[in-house]
């Protein structure tokens, strides 16, 4: 035992100094996935699409579906989220759906697919 030293402040010194190199990141790399179901349509048919996100401070995502609609979905700091919106397309056409997520810390990424849509 060490004299006139108290172990217990020896210990979180010691502790203290073995935590001094950990850096805390607050989540992992900002990522995106975008999904639909079904991957083509026809006119009038609902696509259910979902957004995944990982990241840091996540804020949101924004859903535009390529026909000058778009959904926004709060993430409100979250280190991750999904949401699932659904979509029915009116016209024929081939749709770039877009989604893009802001991450307070790691700035915004993108996801993509793209819908074919036919007259049924």
């Amino acid at each position: 035992m060490m004299r006139g030293v108290n172990p217990f402040v020896v210990g979180v010194l010691v502790v203290l100094a073995g935590c001094s190199d950990i850096t805390y990141e607050g989540g992992g790399p900002l990522r995106v996935e975008l999904t639909s179901v079904p991957t083509s349509a026809t006119v009038d048919q609902t696509v259910e699409f979902t957004v995944a996100a990982w990241g840091s401070v996540l804020s949101r995502a924004i859903i535009a579906y390529g026909d000058g609609v778009a959904d926004t979905v709060a993430a409100s700091g979250a280190q991750s989220m999904s949401a699932r919106r659904d979509h029915v397309f009116l016209a024929p056409g081939s749709y770039t759906v877009v989604a893009t997520v802001e991450d307070v810390a790691q700035g915004t990424m993108t996801a993509e697919i793209t819908i074919p849509v036919v007259t049924p």
